[in-house]
């Protein structure tokens, strides 16, 4: 499994009742700066009356681009809108580029692309077999020097970006535009 499909489902319509003549979705009315993806780590049993760790391993991309169709139809015409106006001052700086060039780039969603483009920055794990137990550690990407950090309490090492991303026991994800 990987965040992308996880989040394909949960934006997906959800037809509701035997006949499927009536559904709900979800869409994303503003982007936050920073998106904190929680990963569910626990269910409950009904059959014994606990929780269980669950302990499928989820991939997760150090960049991830949420879809268009995850997003509301009035946050989407905001974006055109922004675009085309930061990208109608740059023509009015050169010239160079017809409006019709600008109206087909901003229908393509070029420009809102970047705004839905995240990167991952940091990783918090839970490590243990209990909800109310375990042991919590952090790996977190460093811009000044590029490279990935993994806090365990005092200790604190440099890793690489494979055993950043690599973690089975990831709970949060953090991401920024």
């Amino acid at each position: 499994a990987s965040i992308q499909d996880a989040l394909e489902l949960y934006f997906g319509a959800e037809y509701l009742g035997e006949s499927n003549s009536s559904c709900r979705s979800v869409a994303i009315d503003r982007l936050p700066k920073i998106l904190v993806l929680h990963l569910k780590r626990f269910a409950f049993s009904r059959s014994t009356q606990t929780m269980s760790k669950i302990r499928k391993v989820v991939k997760y991309p150090t960049e991830l681009e949420l879809k268009d169709y995850f997003l509301t139809a009035r946050y989407k015409k905001e974006l055109k809108v922004e675009s085309g106006l930061q990208r109608s001052r740059k023509l009015d700086e050169s010239e160079s580029e017809s409006e019709s060039d600008l109206d087909s780039d901003i229908e393509a969603g070029i420009y809102e692309k970047n705004v839905r483009t995240f990167k991952l920055f940091s990783v918090i794990a839970h490590h243990g077999d209990y909800v109310g137990r375990g042991h919590y550690t952090n790996c977190t990407y460093d811009k000044l020097t590029d490279k990935w950090y993994h806090f365990d309490d005092e200790n604190v090492q440099s890793i690489s970006d494979g055993d950043a991303l690599g973690n089975a026991d990831a709970y949060l994800l953090f991401y920024t535009r």
